[in-house]
C-alpha cells in the first residue's frame, strides 16, 4: 500500500470562502491533479475542513458534485485529519459536535491506526 503525508494548516486569511476554495483548487491543478475517479491516487489533495466554525449544508455524507460541505462531512472519521489537527489546533472544536480532535480520537481510538508521526516535531510559525 502506498504512503500517503498528511498535513494540517491552520490559519487565517481574508479571501471568501469561494475564493479560498477556488485558489485551493488551483494549487491542486499546479501540483499536477486533474479529474479523475473518485479516490484515486492524485499528487494533492487539499480539503477545506473548516472556515471559522461555519456550518454549510451540513450533515452531508457524499459530496459527489453536491454543494460545499462545512464542516468538512467526514473529517471526524479520519484519523488522517484527526491527528495532525490535535496537534496543531489542540483547541479548535468540531463546529457541530462540539468535541475537539483530541476528544474524537479518545473516542474513537481505532482512528489513529496505521497513521505513524514525523520524525521531528512541528514546529509553530511566527
Amino acid at each position: 500500500m502506498p504512503k500517503f503525508y498528511n498535513a494540517v494548516v491552520v490559519t487565517r486569511t481574508d479571501h471568501a470562502l469561494g475564493t479560498l476554495l477556488r485558489l485551493l483548487k488551483r494549487i491542486e491543478w499546479m501540483a499536477g491533479r486533474r479529474v479523475r475517479q473518485r479516490w484515486s491516487a492524485r499528487p494533492l489533495d487539499l480539503d477545506l475542513i473548516d472556515y471559522g466554525g461555519r456550518v454549510l449544508n451540513w450533515p452531508s455524507l457524499t459530496r459527489l458534485g453536491g454543494p460545499l460541505v462545512l464542516p468538512h462531512p467526514l473529517m471526524h472519521r479520519r484519523g488522517f485529519v484527526l491527528v495532525p489537527l490535535a496537534e496543531a489546533a489542540p483547541c479548535w472544536r468540531h463546529p457541530v459536535l462540539g468535541l475537539t480532535a483530541r476528544d474524537l480520537l479518545k473516542r474513537y481510538p481505532e482512528l489513529r491506526r496505521g497513521i505513524a508521526p514525523v520524525d521531528s516535531p512541528a514546529q509553530p510559525w511566527h
